[in-house]
């Protein structure tokens, strides 16, 4: 039996739970807020939930007219025309937003481990992850020099990995970013390292919340 919408919308469901964004609001428009929810019987909370299923026409939506509605304040605002955040945006109409998350995400992963292993080669200390705990060089090496030749080996399979994703996030992204905006005779504001930390710092936001 094939998979229906009121289907999919009952799997969404389940994983509805409490959220937390910051709202920057002047004192007036926290006010104006709350007589608004108050004239729907809504908390400001619950007024919002309904806003968010109606803008992405999603698990809570009221209803296609509803949805139609807010997509047309979203593009009257010109959101989608003026991005604060053009690299984001392009990801976005793209298609290919998560996947260069998941590419960032390989490289930052990455940069940690290269960073934990030279910590150990000055250390001598290992954090088991599998057993949670403390271990010495000689709990899993026979001289301290075997086990530092063995985490700059791993070191080296890292550092590999992170210059892999690097090119990729730099080939599959940044690169056709470029070439879109120079198109377009505008001229790139940012450097890709700068790129890169904004769409991290995006990540970790939706990390935070989801």
């Amino acid at each position: 039996m094939p998979f229906s919408i009121n289907d999919q919308q009952q799997e969404e469901r389940k994983t509805i739970t409490e959220r937390y964004f910051t709202l920057r609001l002047s004192d007036e428009d926290t006010r104006r807020l709350f007589e608004k929810s108050a004239m729907a019987g809504m908390a400001p909370g619950e007024l919002l939930e309904n806003f968010v299923g109606d803008l992405v026409y999603g698990t809570c939506c009221n209803g296609g007219a509803e949805s139609d509605c807010a997509d047309m304040w979203f593009e009257r605002c010109g959101f989608d025309l003026m991005p604060k955040d053009s690299f984001l945006s392009y990801l976005q109409k793209e298609c290919v937003l998560w996947d260069a998350i998941q590419c960032l995400e390989e490289v930052e992963d990455a940069k940690s481990r290269i960073k934990d292993f030279s910590e150990e080669i000055q250390s001598g200390i290992h954090w088991n992850k599998y057993e949670m705990k403390v271990e010495s060089w000689e709990e899993n090496f026979p001289t301290r020099e075997k086990h530092i030749r063995v985490c700059r080996w791993i070191i080296r399979d890292y550092a590999k990995d992170m210059m892999h994703s690097l090119h990729t996030f730099e080939d599959e992204y940044w690169k056709p970013y470029v070439t879109c905006v120079e198109k377009e005779n505008q001229k790139v504001k940012r450097t890709m390292k700068d790129a890169m930390a904004a769409l991290q710092e995006f990540s970790l936001v939706y990390d935070a919340v989801k």
